[in-house]
């Protein structure tokens, strides 16, 4: 697994592969954020299949509802630096199917990689420097990346595992930000 540099030069970095402790687990609004703990552990389990990278452990805390989590907890063979732009609060906005009256909701999943300890302060607090994503099914459809701010309008492309370009633009970031 490489990187091309941001300049397109044929240069290439050797990324870290090395056994990552990956994890999801929900954040608050019970079923809503639930159900979005399984949908972003199903688009990292696409996106590390897209990668080519072996899930060798994996446990799962199941929730109250069948379309939910609470958490689950991986041993992934995967490149550290590109799981570790992962590690932070992905937000979710949406109607929420769980509410009778079909309110617009805003709730939280959190993501870890070893040593990134997620709390249950942290998820509540909605701390917003730690937030990675933000994916919005309402009022339009979209993806926003807090960090760098790069957008994408397919929705369903990115649950489908196409991360890789939020990862890179979050790498060049990084690497930016290390220069200065």
């Amino acid at each position: 697994n490489y990187k091309e540099k941001e300049n397109g030069s044929c240069c290439l970095e050797r990324l870290n592969m090395d056994l990552c402790h990956f994890s999801v687990r929900s954040g608050n609004h019970g079923e809503d954020a639930a159900a979005w703990a399984k949908m972003l552990l199903s688009m990292y389990e696409k996106y590390f299949e897209k990668q080519g990278w072996a899930v060798t452990e994996k446990t799962i805390e199941l929730s109250s509802i069948p379309e939910g989590i609470e958490q689950c907890c991986m041993t992934v063979d995967g490149d550290r630096k590109k799981l570790d732009c992962e590690a932070g609060i992905h937000r979710l906005v949406r109607i929420s199917p769980y509410d009778p009256e079909k309110r617009r909701i805003t709730c939280f999943a959190a993501v870890g990689l070893d040593d990134y300890q997620v709390t249950d302060q942290m998820i509540e607090n909605k701390y917003w420097e730690d937030i990675v994503r933000s994916y919005f099914f309402y009022p339009e459809k979209r993806v926003k990346d807090a960090r760098n701010g790069l957008i994408e309008d397919d929705i369903d492309k990115v649950l489908d595992g196409e991360i890789e370009d939020f990862i890179t633009a979050e790498l060049i970031r990084r690497e930016r930000n290390a220069k200065l």
